[in-house]
């Protein structure tokens, strides 16, 4: 296949970019390959959000079998039972228990946006919001759910949990630089990538379709500025994908000149697109409504898509099948009071 570089620095509206990026992976799939199409965002930038939501939107439109995994450690859900106060076995016995019938990942998707009771009043946070969009998007559209991420030590810190055997076999096959403990090392990105590209590659290679990735901008080609500092291209998503030849269209939502120093063209069947939905407002910026008609201006209906309004039912739902699991295996509530979190989708 020829190679593909494409380069805008124009902002655009989100539903064109999310057309494009479909058309691209669709014309991919066409010669019979599983693609990834990954949207890096800027996580707080609700356009991306709206646009990567289209893009789902559009592949079910078109009846494509697509998979949606998400910048969410692999095992949330024992997060989640871990800040509702289980202790670690039994929150591991537990999400072992649940993700077995949770073959779609809903169950764990509910449980996320569904919260701790004590989280559901007053406004969302918006962390939260931006990724459950996608959550959402792909529960009403019946889309399967994985979480692609490596362990972290999730959502209080940012830094790797080489507790969890697979997080910590990848890094071991990779000589990776591993960070003291509670702190960030060198090779955390090179880590991630690598995790996520391995889980959707053994996905694709089991179901077949195709993939999208919401991720942060920085794991597509690597980033360079002030708040992120430096990520190599050599430690990206992209060159992940090259490596395990699995075609990918790779659209970078934020500007071009972000780039890191090692850039380089794409290779094999690699298309790098460089699209960016506006407006570029801050979703922290955003009233309830204008999240209400930015959605609604963008054929995303509040009443289906907006996580906020299934936040009580699904934690309702979650508490139910929790309560079973609880029960098939003689574990007991917990009384310590569950701690409040938000999505850890911060800067990267």
């Amino acid at each position: 296949m020829q190679k593909e570089f494409e380069q805008s620095s124009k902002t655009g509206n989100p539903l064109e970019v999310a057309q494009q990026s479909v058309q691209k992976t669709l014309d991919l799939a066409e010669q019979g390959h599983s693609v990834v199409l990954a949207m890096g965002e800027h996580h707080s930038i609700f356009s991306h959000q709206v646009s990567q939501a289209l893009a789902l939107k559009e592949f079910a439109a078109r009846q494509q079998d697509v998979t949606l995994f998400m910048e969410y450690p692999h095992n949330r859900l024992y997060t989640i039972l871990l800040d509702r106060g289980y202790g670690t076995d039994n929150a591991l016995k537990l999400a072992q228990h649940i993700t077995a019938y949770d073959t779609e990942g809903h169950i764990t998707a509910k449980a996320i946006i569904g919260g701790n009771k004590e989280s559901l009043s007053g406004k969302t946070h918006f962390h939260a919001f931006e990724s459950q969009l996608l959550l959402q998007a792909a529960i009403h559209h019946g889309i399967k759910i994985v979480c692609a991420d490596a362990a972290r030590v999730y959502p209080a810190d940012f830094c790797m949990d080489y507790s969890d055997h697979f997080t910590d076999e990848i890094a071991s096959k990779l000589n990776a630089r591993r960070g003291n403990a509670g702190e960030c090392g060198p090779d955390d990105m090179l880590i991630r990538n690598t995790f996520m590209a391995q889980t959707i590659k053994a996905e694709l290679d089991k179901n077949g379709g195709v993939a999208l990735l919401p991720t942060g901008a920085a794991h597509c080609f690597g980033i360079e500025d002030e708040g992120n500092g430096l990520h190599h291209y050599k430690d990206s998503l992209v060159k992940r994908f090259e490596e395990m030849e699995l075609p990918s269209v790779m659209t970078s939502m934020l500007p071009d000149e972000s780039l890191p120093s090692d850039y380089e063209s794409p290779a094999g069947e690699q298309m790098h697109l460089f699209d960016k939905p506006g407006p570029l407002t801050l979703i922290d910026d955003m009233s309830d409504s204008d999240i209400h008609d930015f959605l609604t201006k963008h054929d995303l209906d509040p009443e289906i898509y907006d996580p906020r309004q299934f936040e009580k039912s699904y934690r309702a739902e979650f508490d139910s099948i929790l309560k079973q699991a609880e029960i098939e295996l003689d574990v007991q509530t917990p009384l310590q009071k569950p701690v409040v979190r938000t999505s850890a989708n911060l800067t990267l």
